[in-house]
Protein backbone atom coordinates (compact mmCIF):
# COMPACT_ATOMS: atom_id res chain seq x y z
CA UNK A 1 0.00 0.00 0.00
CA UNK A 2 1.29 3.44 -0.90
CA UNK A 3 0.06 5.43 2.10
CA UNK A 4 1.42 7.73 4.76
CA UNK A 5 0.44 9.07 8.15
CA UNK A 6 1.67 12.32 9.65
CA UNK A 7 0.99 13.31 13.26
CA UNK A 8 1.77 16.80 14.51
CA UNK A 9 1.09 17.91 18.06
CA UNK A 10 2.17 20.20 20.87
CA UNK A 11 3.26 16.92 22.50
CA UNK A 12 6.58 16.22 20.73
CA UNK A 13 6.51 12.55 21.81
CA UNK A 14 3.79 11.73 19.28
CA UNK A 15 4.99 13.84 16.33
CA UNK A 16 6.24 11.80 13.43
CA UNK A 17 5.71 10.69 9.84
CA UNK A 18 5.24 7.12 8.69
CA UNK A 19 5.01 5.38 5.31
CA UNK A 20 3.01 2.16 5.11
CA UNK A 21 5.70 0.14 3.34
CA UNK A 22 8.40 1.17 5.84
CA UNK A 23 6.21 0.33 8.83
CA UNK A 24 5.35 -3.05 7.30
CA UNK A 25 9.07 -3.78 6.81
CA UNK A 26 9.63 -3.04 10.50
CA UNK A 27 6.70 -5.23 11.47
CA UNK A 28 8.16 -8.11 9.45
CA UNK A 29 11.55 -7.65 11.12
CA UNK A 30 9.86 -7.70 14.53
CA UNK A 31 7.77 -10.72 13.48
CA UNK A 32 4.52 -8.83 14.02
CA UNK A 33 1.77 -10.33 11.83
CA UNK A 34 0.40 -8.20 9.01
CA UNK A 35 -3.20 -9.35 9.01
CA UNK A 36 -4.60 -6.85 6.51
CA UNK A 37 -3.73 -3.70 4.59
CA UNK A 38 -4.50 -1.58 7.69
CA UNK A 39 -2.27 -3.47 10.13
CA UNK A 40 0.51 -0.90 9.75
CA UNK A 41 -1.89 1.92 10.60
CA UNK A 42 -3.22 0.13 13.67
CA UNK A 43 0.36 -0.63 14.78
CA UNK A 44 1.45 3.02 14.51
CA UNK A 45 -1.65 4.47 16.17
CA UNK A 46 -1.63 2.00 19.08
CA UNK A 47 2.00 2.89 19.82
CA UNK A 48 1.53 6.62 19.21
CA UNK A 49 -1.46 6.92 21.52
CA UNK A 50 -0.63 4.32 24.17
CA UNK A 51 -0.58 7.08 26.83
CA UNK A 52 -3.84 8.62 25.61
CA UNK A 53 -7.44 7.59 26.12
CA UNK A 54 -8.19 7.51 22.38
CA UNK A 55 -10.30 4.85 20.67
CA UNK A 56 -7.73 3.68 18.12
CA UNK A 57 -10.18 1.28 16.43
CA UNK A 58 -12.58 4.15 15.75
CA UNK A 59 -9.72 6.33 14.52
CA UNK A 60 -8.57 3.61 12.10
CA UNK A 61 -12.14 3.29 10.76
CA UNK A 62 -12.29 7.04 10.15
CA UNK A 63 -8.88 7.15 8.43
CA UNK A 64 -9.45 4.16 6.18
CA UNK A 65 -12.82 5.51 5.05
CA UNK A 66 -11.09 8.11 2.87
CA UNK A 67 -8.16 8.30 0.48
CA UNK A 68 -7.09 11.56 2.09
CA UNK A 69 -8.17 13.07 5.39
CA UNK A 70 -7.03 15.64 7.93
CA UNK A 71 -8.24 15.41 11.53
CA UNK A 72 -7.63 18.21 14.03
CA UNK A 73 -8.52 17.46 17.62
CA UNK A 74 -7.85 18.44 21.21
CA UNK A 75 -7.37 15.75 23.83
CA UNK A 76 -6.94 16.88 27.45
CA UNK A 77 -5.30 20.10 26.29
CA UNK A 78 -3.08 18.36 23.74
CA UNK A 79 -3.50 19.49 20.12
CA UNK A 80 -3.30 16.57 17.70
CA UNK A 81 -3.33 16.96 13.91
CA UNK A 82 -3.48 13.75 11.90
CA UNK A 83 -2.98 13.72 8.15
CA UNK A 84 -3.50 10.49 6.24
CA UNK A 85 -3.30 9.85 2.51
CA UNK A 86 -3.44 6.74 0.39
CA UNK A 87 -2.90 6.51 -3.33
Amino acid sequence: MNAYLNIESNDPDICSKWKANEVEETMIELEIPIENEWSWLEYVLVHSFEDYDIDVDALVKILKSSDSILIDMMHNGIRIDIQYACS
